[in-house]
């Protein structure tokens, strides 16, 4: 379990709430979302209310996602080892739910991330003794084991702490966080600097929502983009423009100077395209925030970028000949298209516009 230093949270996808009854289905949509972990909550009726899964069920889970297993179980020395039989490719307990938390970590192999977890009403100072053998810092925000919690207010103090606890440490340690995540705030949550978001939701919806929050935030935006995807770009642009925003399209004469607080907002599908490599690097060296939507995130592009849009559809360059539904061998610009229209009906319910508001804007143009 690792991470690059300034890049995006990892996310572990939890199926707490997922339908049972055609999980095989619940797996392939979280796979195909881009999870980086499938997060099973163990709870036993004792450490907290409710009952969950054991070992054996977490066993049975067929997927190409790491089992990323969180328990919140009594004593948990004596269990430990049936879930790392089970799969557990992560496996967190609490330090509230042990006398000998020491021993429940040197009990797991080294092929297993050791995780502590902490309660919200548990000093944070509780991982000090811990650091030195735990590889994963996981911070609730909200109690364990009853739903519809909102995220709690003081867990970015929470999470500043154990981050300062783990810099002393000198270790390679990861924090993470998990409960209370929604669309409305994992764009928020994302910039406490953490490593690890365990979530309930995946995919389109939270890479709108991240989008959102980098659009809404900026004081100025440019969209960029060349040939099919450059027509997606700009009919975003328009969205933009309609909803108010401060909206322009790279290239033209009345785009504006950008610098800091700004966005430059581009798409490069196969990874990269040297005129959106250059722009890239124009708005950096102004003090631009630079977002590149993407099929390919390991793409030039993309590592030039600060966040990173991944729509998960094939394009040109991903085409190896035989038949294909769209010319060239090319879905990511229709994926574009259903995917900023989730952006502009999220903006519009972010931002309170009205559709009187909206066509108020429209120009005679157009």
């Amino acid at each position: 379990m690792g991470r690059a230093p300034g890049a995006d949270p990892m996310l572990s996808v939890g199926i707490t709430s997922a339908d049972w009854m055609h999980m095989g289905d619940e797996l392939a949509r979280i796979e195909h979302a881009g999870a980086d972990y499938l997060h099973v909550d163990v709870m036993d009726g004792c450490f907290c209310p409710q009952l969950t899964v054991g070992p054996q069920v977490i066993a049975a889970l067929k997927t190409s996602l790491r089992k990323d297993i969180h328990l919140m179980i009594e004593e948990p020395l004596e269990k430990v080892r049936a879930f790392v039989d089970a799969g557990a490719s992560v496996l967190t307990f609490h330090v509230e739910a042990t006398s000998h938390p020491h021993r429940v970590l040197q009990s797991l192999p080294p092929t297993v991330t050791r995780g502590v977890a902490l309660n919200p009403g548990t000093p944070v100072s509780a991982i000090e003794p811990l650091v030195d053998e735990a590889e994963l810092v996981l911070v609730l925000a909200v109690n364990p084991g009853w739903g519809g919690q909102g995220f709690l207010p003081g867990t970015q103090r929470r999470l500043e702490a154990a981050r300062e606890i783990i810099e002393r440490s000198g270790r390679d340690v990861l924090l993470g966080v998990d409960g209370g995540v929604t669309r409305e705030n994992v764009g928020a949550v994302a910039r406490m600097g953490v490593d690890l978001i365990v979530v309930l939701e995946a995919g389109a919806d939270v890479e709108a929502d991240r989008l959102c929050d980098e659009l809404l935030g900026a004081r100025r935006i440019a969209t960029y983009g060349v040939g099919r995807e450059g027509l997606m770009m700009k009919a975003l642009c328009m969205r933009l423009m309609h909803l108010g925003l401060d909206a322009h399209v790279a290239g033209d004469m009345t785009t504006p100077h950008l610098g800091a607080g700004d966005i430059l907002f581009v798409s490069a599908g196969p990874g990269e395209f040297s005129t959106v490599n250059a722009l890239l690097g124009v708005a950096r060296d102004a003090g631009a925030r630079t977002v590149v939507v993407t099929a390919q995130p390991d793409g030039r592009a993309p590592r030039l970028a600060d966040v990173v849009i991944h729509l998960r559809a094939q394009t040109m360059a991903d085409d190896r000949g035989g038949a294909s539904v769209l010319p060239m061998g090319s879905l990511y610009e229709a994926a574009m298209l259903i995917f900023f229209d989730i952006v502009s009906i999220l903006l519009r319910e972010r931002t309170g516009q009205t559709m009187e508001a909206m066509r108020g804007r429209h120009t005679n143009l157009e």
